[in-house]
């Protein structure tokens, strides 16, 4: 999981452990947020403690309604001016709010999913209890018989890789976009537990990073759950997906970031039409 850059302005709403200390008071709170990167498919508390370690912006300053009035504190009064002073009241988001620094929602889901990939989407579990911002959906499994763990694991397989590259759109710079309607049209193939490959998937994606081994050992444990998934029809998909994704980031140093638009199916013969590619 890997959320894009977030502008200057929007990073002074998180807090590296130094600032939090100036900022806080018996007032607020700081709720943990993840790092932009996950290395696994969990997101656990000692990957929480590193990234805090190495100074890393992964605390949000909470001054929900339950709390006594931050202005009455010189701590977190003074970081509010900071905020004032480069005129964050007054931009859009905060202008709507009463007061304006206080952020509605926080709260924490079972799953995480960033809005924006570069490699391919990948499903977090949230095992630390963090809270993240828009920038990373946060779910919640609504059916028992499907789990966290195989909502994680199902979701890295060749089918819903090409499902995402299919529905998902351009964006600058090479990056794959997925808005909620269309993370609800991706194909997942949900076999009951499949879950329990989760520990094995997490520590190959902590080994490799966000490459084609991650899916190729996802697609491999998917035929031997015997679902009527041959190597034929795996290697047929993941091919699919590769020149799909190729398409997306070839020429991402070339073109200029533009706004996003929808992919376009290949044509019959199965080649790429032209502009069907990120950024």
């Amino acid at each position: 999981m890997e959320s894009n850059h977030r502008p200057q302005h929007y990073q002074r709403c998180f807090l590296a452990p130094r600032r939090l200390t100036l900022a806080r008071c018996p007032t607020s709170g700081a709720v943990p947020v993840p790092w932009r990167h996950a290395a696994g498919l969990r997101y656990t508390e000692s990957d929480h403690a590193r990234a805090d370690a190495a100074g890393a912006r992964v605390h949000l300053l909470d001054f929900s309604s339950d709390r006594p009035d931050p202005e009455t504190h010189p701590k977190p009064t003074s970081y509010l001016e900071v905020g004032k002073a480069a005129e964050l009241h007054l931009r859009y988001k905060c202008r709507i709010r009463e007061p304006w620094y206080r952020v509605p929602f926080i709260r924490a889901g079972e799953l995480m999913l960033s809005k924006r990939s570069h490699h391919y989407p990948r499903v977090v579990m949230n095992d630390a209890g963090v809270v993240t911002t828009d920038t990373i959906y946060r779910g919640t499994v609504r059916h028992e018989e499907n789990s966290s763990g195989t909502q994680t694991t199902s979701r890295l397989a060749s089918t819903t890789l090409l499902s995402a590259e299919l529905e998902g759109r351009s964006f600058g710079g090479g990056v794959l976009e997925l808005v909620p309607s269309e993370v609800a049209r991706l194909l997942v193939l949900f076999i009951p537990g499949f879950g329990t490959e989760l520990d094995r998937l997490d520590a190959v994606a902590r080994a490799v990073g966000e490459s084609q081994d991650l899916m190729d050992e996802t697609d491999r444990l998917l035929m031997k759950a015997d679902v009527g998934l041959n190597q034929v029809l795996m290697e047929r998909l993941a091919s699919a997906h590769r020149r799909y994704s190729a398409a997306g980031r070839g020429r991402q140093h070339q073109d200029r970031p533009g706004p996003a638009r929808p992919r376009q199916p290949p044509d019959d013969a199965g080649h790429l039409r032209p502009g069907d590619r990120r950024g």
